[in-house]
């Protein structure tokens, strides 16, 4: 569960959306410290086959979030990865994501889309 400005907000929710987008392969959903709002929601992306991993996808992939769902359940960050960890079961680790005190919005290709979590 993620806490954004007093609102709780379920990861899976989120992913579910996400992963019926078109352009994503896999998705995995965290909360980030955020300075005014608590806590952030963070999308890890891997994109799918052919598809180019830039600024462009991610505010596509934001604005179908917002499109589905309320505006503050989109990803105020998006970073896309090549891969991701699996269990033995072929489930997405996020706990083996980042280092545990690694913070991902440091991550060089972290994007920024906070500033398009307006209401409409």
């Amino acid at each position: 569960m993620i806490r954004r400005s007093g609102e709780n907000i379920a990861a899976t929710e989120v992913e579910t959306v996400l992963c019926r987008h078109p352009a994503v392969d896999q998705i995995a959903i965290l909360a980030v410290p955020d300075e005014k709002a608590g806590e952030e929601i963070f999308a890890c992306v891997v994109p799918a086959p052919n598809r180019m991993a830039d600024y462009q996808l991610a505010h596509d992939i934001a604005n179908y979030c917002k499109e589905q769902l309320a505006y503050y359940k989109a990803p105020g960050w998006i970073l896309f990865l090549d891969r991701m960890p699996v269990t033995a079961t072929q489930k997405i680790n996020k706990a083996q994501i980042f280092a545990p005190d690694l913070d991902p919005r440091t991550l060089a290709g972290a994007i920024d889309l906070r500033g398009m979590k307006k209401r409409s």
